[in-house]
């Protein structure tokens, strides 16, 4: 097995899906009773198995569906440290989450190109296509939000370093860049002051992130033999955005962390 997909995998099960293995305990600290928690547990693992059962159906849909509501989800998170007031939020959170999700494709297509195929091998020639398509509009969106943003100087800067990642690094390691030391450190920062108990929430985080990482196992294990490198990483992106659909309404839908800062 390739170290350059192995060592950046691991950094996103071990430091990346923690902060959604979180949600687990924002849930115990927002309902008490022991339906509410059967209720939710239910509810976010039926969610997670439909978006894997319509990457069966339709990767095609799976994957361009995956990677915008990556750009919102990470946008829509990271967009609160630029501290900003307008009406309409939406163009600043994907001016950011745009920056890691379009930019990677546009300057290394013949490198994302593989990775695309791994999870939608007729598709994956749109869905490029598609993407470099959008760039003009992504960069109206970043004019805009430069305009929004009262943090002109840290938006400018941090959408500037991650735009070089996509430039210098290898797809796989710029998006791990992003996702475990930009998206998943800020969210736990947020989470963190939120949750009186601490020691429980460790154990919630350390728990729900091994059944995810077993997850990835089982997913990979009929071609951990024969392609170790494409079953590895297929069967974590896989389950990264059938985490991420539920993660994302939990947190950006229902607005999880804010309920949680009330109590």
């Amino acid at each position: 097995m390739s170290l350059d997909i192995l060592l950046p995998v691991s950094l996103i099960l071990l430091f990346g899906m923690p902060h959604g293995a979180a949600d687990g305990a924002i849930a115990l600290s927002l309902y008490r009773g022991r339906a509410q928690r059967l209720l939710f547990i239910t509810g976010y693992t039926l969610l997670a198995a439909a978006v894997i059962g319509l990457w069966g159906f339709a990767p095609g849909l799976f994957l361009g569906g995956f990677l915008l509501i990556s750009a919102y989800h990470f946008g829509q998170n990271d967009r609160q440290s630029y501290h900003y007031n307008a009406p309409i939020k939406w163009p600043v959170a994907l001016a950011h989450g745009g920056s890691i999700i379009l930019c990677v494709p546009l300057f290394q297509p013949d490198d994302v190109w593989p990775i695309f195929e791994l999870l939608a091998p007729e598709n994956a020639g749109s869905v490029l296509a598609t993407m470099q398509f959008a760039m003009p509009a992504w960069l109206l969106l970043v004019v805009l939000a430069v305009i929004q943003v009262r943090q002109k100087k840290l938006f400018v800067a941090e959408t500037a370093a991650i735009v070089t990642a996509a430039y210098l690094l290898p797809p796989l390691w710029a998006f791990t860049l992003y996702f475990c030391c930009v998206h998943s450190a800020r969210h736990m920062y947020r989470l963190w002051p939120l949750v009186k108990d601490k020691r429980r929430m460790i154990g919630v985080i350390v728990s729900f992130t091994v059944i995810s990482v077993v997850a990835v196992l089982v997913m990979a294990y009929d071609s951990l033999i024969t392609a170790p490198d494409d079953a590895l990483l297929k069967a974590t992106l896989i389950t990264l955005f059938a985490l991420t659909l539920p993660h994302m309404l939990f947190i950006d839908g229902f607005r999880a962390l804010n309920r949680l800062g009330l109590q």
